[in-house]
């Protein structure tokens, strides 16, 4: 069955992965590991990958290989499966992901960083933040997961400041008064405006408050 899961068949794969977690059978873990770090199809390793997290035998250490690999498809999933592993191997792999090239993952990962209160999760967000303002939709998706990193969010826009800033100065404000972080709420305020001849204007449209 493992073995058929290596196929270009996608219901073929689809049938095979339902027949193994019915089964639930420990004789297919070592053989399923083996497809997903060693087969070139990336649709079996992503299948081999899913029933593994089915039958919850997904190891750490084979969730941070996947966040490395080849296919853009395989690191999103592995994005989406390393959320129920906290281990400090697996959110530093999840880190580095920051700079991957492809937007779908930038998307997930914005996504994922919410899952866990690590400080490294935080800082990591805060770097996807000030790299990818410009792009509303991973934006959307970083202040998804502000809650849990709001601290290391605001400290990442204001230390950047410019365009970044502007992108994330409103709504990380109004989280910073709803919970009520005052810390967070005066780094934001203070940069907001710019004293000039003793009047404040507002940054970016120059306009007298």
């Amino acid at each position: 069955l493992v073995a058929a899961l290596d196929s270009a068949n996608g219901w073929q794969r689809d049938k095979v992965q339902m027949l193994l977690l019915w089964r639930n059978d420990a004789a297919a873990v070592p053989l399923l590991e083996s497809l997903a770090r060693d087969s070139r199809n990336p649709l079996a390793r992503l299948h081999a990958l899913c029933t593994l997290d089915g039958l919850g035998c997904l190891k750490p250490e084979l969730v941070e290989r996947a966040l490395s690999d080849s296919h853009p498809g395989v690191r999103i999933n592995a994005l989406r499966l390393a959320e129920r592993h906290s281990s400090s191997g697996v959110i530093a792999a999840v880190a580095k992901l920051v700079t991957d090239s492809d937007r779908k993952v930038l998307l997930q990962l914005a996504c994922t960083l919410g899952e866990w209160r690590d400080p490294k999760a935080g800082e990591a967000l805060g770097r996807l933040a000030v790299a990818q303002h410009a792009d509303k939709f991973i934006a959307a998706a970083v202040l998804s997961s502000a809650l849990p990193h709001s601290g290391a969010l605001v400290d990442a826009v204001v230390a950047s400041g410019g365009a970044a800033q502007a992108v994330f100065n409103e709504p990380l404000t109004s989280l910073a008064l709803a919970t009520k972080q005052r810390d967070s709420l005066a780094r934001l305020l203070q940069t907001v405006s710019a004293s000039r001849s003793g009047e404040f204007t507002a940054r970016g449209n120059g306009n007298a408050l």
